[in-house]
């Protein structure tokens, strides 16, 4: 991003909004809790343990989670096409690199989707 450039959607989805909401959907995850709230599309994926990314760094304490634009962007997540939402989980949720070709597609489907939604 060029220093003084005003973010698009896009970029703040990117760099600010998507690792807000995969922080949130992996609060507490390892931990089965019927009262914790965390990503509904979380829930819709069987909980495989050969599907988790346990190398991952794990998040920094400080970074604080913005618990209402998160379930507001779940939301959004889940109205994409399964194969958009599969590479937004797979790359915010469970920290598995995914072609930026793939997540650039996936972001502006959601981009679309929140754009339409308002």
């Amino acid at each position: 991003m060029i220093p003084g450039a005003v973010k698009t959607l896009f970029d703040e989805l990117k760099l600010d909004r998507l690792p807000n909401w995969g922080r949130w959907g992996r609060q507490d995850s390892c931990r089965p809790d019927p009262q914790r709230v965390g990503s509904t599309i979380a829930r819709f994926v069987k909980d495989d343990p050969d599907d988790r990314d346990y190398e991952a760094a794990p998040e920094p304490a400080e970074l604080p989670i913005d618990h209402r634009d998160a379930e507001r962007l779940d939301g959004f997540i889940l109205r994409l096409p399964r194969h958009h939402r599969d590479v937004i989980r797979r790359h915010y949720y469970q920290h598995q690199p995914m072609p930026r070709m793939l997540l650039d597609h996936a972001v502006r489907a959601l981009v679309w989707s929140i754009e339409e939604g308002r």
